[in-house]
């Protein structure tokens, strides 16, 4: 099992969130978005915080549209957060860390 922010691709996607041990939050993201690259360094900050707790991941929307279409996902940054492969929470746009954490508090 690999720790911290790992980037994912459509072949690899769903075999990662069907983790039953820990809850998986994943950023869909794009190279052209702004916020996406400023979430960067604070996603990296709770991947190492949450290290044994959360799985942290990244799924390039623009590479893998398909994967991120058929789960309704049209805007970037997205953030779902999956327990045993079902979704538990959705956020769309930036969100500070400490609110971040604090969500992720009620699943680890």
């Amino acid at each position: 099992m690999k720790w911290g922010l790992i980037e994912l691709s459509a072949k690899n996607f769903f075999q990662e969130i069907q983790q039953d041990k820990y809850p998986v939050l994943v950023e869909f993201w794009s190279p052209r978005c702004p916020a996406c690259r400023m979430m960067d360094p604070l996603l990296e900050d709770i991947a190492n915080e949450k290290e044994g707790k959360i799985m942290l991941r990244k799924l390039n929307a623009d590479l893998y549209k398909a994967t991120s279409e058929g789960l309704n996902v049209f805007g970037v940054p997205t953030y779902i957060l999956f327990c045993g492969g079902k979704e538990r929470w959705r956020q769309v746009g930036a969100v500070s860390k400490s609110q971040l954490l604090e969500i992720l508090e009620q699943f680890t």
